[in-house]
């Protein structure tokens, strides 16, 4: 809770509130707008080639869906890998004495 209130985040608000909290973050927002550019471009291709307006929205879709996987897992895998590499430092671990 102490470290809540120290970014600036109100107490309480239940699930909503912290979803929301989630989607505002900076890496969040910079996430949907590669993969809003992905969609468009994607559908873009798809109008070039003379495709359907029902392929269009459907592959612009689905490059949109298919980029914010592809960033979400990039980013958990460099995550796992940072904290992999992480040793604490307090209480100073048995071997370091």
């Amino acid at each position: 809770m102490g470290m809540r209130i120290t970014m600036g985040v109100q107490p309480g608000g239940g699930v909503p509130f912290w979803f929301l909290q989630i989607l505002s973050g900076t890496g969040t927002v910079v996430m949907v707008l590669n993969a809003v550019l992905v969609g468009v471009i994607v559908a873009l291709a798809t109008l070039r080639i003379e495709g359907a307006a029902s392929a269009i929205l459907a592959v612009g879709a689905l490059g949109f869906v298919v980029a914010l996987l592809l960033q979400g897992l990039y980013v958990r895998r460099n995550i796992a890998k940072m904290q992999a590499g992480l040793r604490p430092r307090f209480p100073t671990p048995p071997g370091d004495r």
